[in-house]
């Protein structure tokens, strides 16, 4: 799903790639790592609107879709795919859990 978002120029990693996306409005749905710190994490904020912040992957699964090891922030643009990665999201939101208070499916 990401991985083509990606190649289809639908979604961004990065910080800077990430922040410049959703200044312009262009983003549609926040990734973020769950294993990523919270410091760094908090300088982004989500575009707004149900199910437009999530965070339920790792780094390294995150960094699957974009060829690297590890990606602690991704961005996905509007589009039919995205719709569908945004379920998808929502549905492995509702089955993975950490333990204790923090929930990895985390979504706003």
């Amino acid at each position: 799903g990401i991985s083509m978002a990606r190649k289809a120029g639908r979604a961004v990693a990065g910080f800077e790639k990430v922040k410049d996306w959703l200044g312009r409005e262009e983003a549609r749905i926040l990734f973020q790592a769950t294993d990523g710190s919270e410091r760094g994490k908090s300088k982004l904020y989500p575009p707004g609107g149900k199910g437009s912040f999530f965070e339920v992957l790792t780094a390294s699964e995150l960094g699957l879709s974009f060829g690297r090891e590890r990606v602690i922030h991704a961005a996905l643009g509007f589009g039919g795919l995205t719709e569908r990665i945004r379920e998808d999201a929502i549905r492995l939101s509702g089955v993975r859990d950490l333990g204790g208070d923090k929930v990895t499916g985390k979504v706003k």
